[in-house]
């Protein structure tokens, strides 16, 4: 009897010393575990920030591209603008140069009667 008491307990003893063995192993895989979700949630918010950056340069490259077409435009209507500007003083000089020529005429034609 002593020696199944023995038996037992030596089983039990190792059976103890597994499971310890088995929960240290646990621990180590579960510190792997947390390191390796750690790892993955930097790296995804790193490609969060990155993706942000590269949406607000396409935005900047979008904003650019309609500032210099409207940069364009503006140019394009100021150049215009001005063009306008010179044919009308030019219409108006050739009116008054006409209306004189008109006046003119009409009086040599009345002095010539």
């Amino acid at each position: 009897m002593e020696m199944a008491v023995e038996q037992n307990c030596a089983a039990k003893s190792e059976l103890q010393s597994k499971m310890e063995s088995v929960l240290k192993e646990n621990d180590c895989l579960l510190k792997h575990a947390l390191g390796v979700d750690i790892v993955n949630i930097v790296v995804n918010d790193c490609m969060k920030v990155n993706c942000l950056t590269v949406d607000a340069c396409e935005q900047c490259v979008t904003t650019e591209s309609e500032l210099k077409t409207d940069l364009i435009k503006k140019e394009n209507y100021e150049m215009l603008l001005n063009q306008y500007q010179t044919l009308e003083k030019h219409c108006i000089s050739l009116e008054l140069n006409n209306q004189l020529n008109t006046e003119i005429f009409q009086r040599d034609n009345v002095s010539s009667l």
